[in-house]
């Protein structure tokens, strides 16, 4: 199951689909006798494979959640899909090439 706070964004939605939570949080602290405020943005991921929400995080963990595709890490480098300073959107074609995988068995 999904957690319950944050709001939620679908990114994929089609065999395969992934989707996003996003969530704020505020830390709030005293340093030097002033009180200092922080707004943490906090993202994660999770791919619906067969009812069950997957978290993913990087690209080991979501090759790991589709490993039925033996072809999906070719045709990430292929495609030429990165997931360093855009995580999202490394998630997002995987999960993408992947539905093209299944479509075309």
């Amino acid at each position: 199951t999904l957690p319950k706070s944050g709001y939620f964004e679908i990114l994929q939605s089609r065999t395969i689909s992934l989707i996003a939570r996003h969530q704020k949080t505020i830390q709030r602290s005293m340093a030097q006798r002033k009180a200092v405020t922080n707004l943490k943005k906090i993202n994660r991921y999770y791919v619906l494979k067969d009812g069950t929400a997957i978290p993913v995080d990087s690209k080991k963990s979501i090759l790991h959640a589709l490993n039925d595709q033996p072809d999906l890490k070719t045709q990430i480098k292929k495609n030429r899909i990165r997931f360093g300073a855009n995580r999202e959107a490394g998630l997002s074609g995987t999960v993408r090439i992947y539905n093209q995988l299944v479509k075309m068995q």
